[in-house]
């Protein structure tokens, strides 16, 4: 697939990690993957958007990363790829699922000296590895066919006629 692609997961969608969002500190560089997202995005919440120009300072919040933390709402992660989009945001929600889980011991967090956190981060960079999803992405594409293989039919019809998907909801048990 080509070209840039992004993933919002609102309050609904990301449940447990939307507990970090109105965290004042956000999400700290505890873990490995986390590190990842050291210079992360932050956008204050403005209330419910309707008016088309808040694209505008999405984009400023966001820079040059490719994952935004919607406070008081969600979070956000870009990609050249749907593949590396999904795999940001994955990483994310491991990050602040792990940030929540050490928080609620209540004790004293352990912190990362900077200049580990900085080489870590580069290591996280795409002109460091390979680009993110590359491996994973076509097992959770066959996972998903095994869930529902009408997915993986219309994905192939879809990808042939250039268009998107339209799956209607099952009324079969499929088992993971």
């Amino acid at each position: 697939m080509n070209g840039p692609a992004s993933i919002l997961a609102p309050c609904p969608f990301v449940r447990q990690p939307n507990g970090l969002q109105p965290v004042k500190c956000g999400l700290l560089p505890l873990t490995q993957t986390a590190m990842r997202f050291y210079k992360i995005g932050y956008h204050d919440y403005c209330g419910v958007v309707l008016d088309l120009s808040e694209r505008e300072s999405l984009v400023r919040d966001l820079g040059d990363n490719n994952a935004l933390i919607l406070r008081n709402h969600g979070l956000l992660t870009i990609g050249r790829t749907i593949p590396e989009t999904f795999n940001a945001m994955h990483r994310l929600e491991l990050s602040c699922k792990a940030q929540l889980a050490a928080m609620a011991c209540n004790t004293e967090l352990n912190p990362v000296p900077k200049d580990v956190l900085e080489e870590s981060y580069m290591n996280y960079q795409p002109q460091t590895r390979r680009p993110y999803g590359v491996m994973e992405w076509p097992a959770l594409l066959r996972k998903l066919d095994r869930i529902d293989p009408r997915i993986g039919n219309e994905r192939e019809g879809a990808a042939s006629r250039g268009g998107a998907l339209s799956i209607q909801p099952s009324t079969s048990t499929a088992t993971r």
